[in-house]
């Protein structure tokens, strides 16, 4: 689900401030297969990847100044990044991966847009 973020400056550099365990992408069929596990089941919550459900219980200690420090220094060149994006390929690319903007449209309704 993050292939297409991996073609951003921006949110590459938010995976390497991030913990090794949080910046490791499941592979999608994977995460398919729990989420309809999980759907089958009727479970209340679907943790994917599992590991997920400590970090639910722990949310008041992520955000604490010390746990969020690390991604407050480097809001900046996050932000420089993302501005450099758009200055270079337009405003489309802040919110479209590389690939989706080189993509002619599918039919006349994409056209217009």
């Amino acid at each position: 689900m993050v292939t297409e973020g991996d073609m951003h400056p921006a949110f590459v550099r938010l995976k390497t401030t991030m913990p090794l365990v949080m910046s490791r992408a499941m592979p999608a069929q994977q995460a398919a297969d729990v989420i309809l596990r999980g759907i089958e089941r009727r479970a209340r919550c679907i943790w994917v990847p599992g590991w997920v459900r400590v970090l639910h219980w722990l949310r008041a200690a992520m955000n604490t100044r010390a746990a969020e420090r690390p991604l407050l220094q480097t809001a900046p060149e996050m932000e420089r990044l993302f501005l450099e994006t758009i200055a270079t390929s337009g405003v489309k690319a802040s919110s479209v991966a590389p690939r989706e903007l080189d993509r002619k449209p599918q039919n006349a309704l994409a056209a217009i847009k």
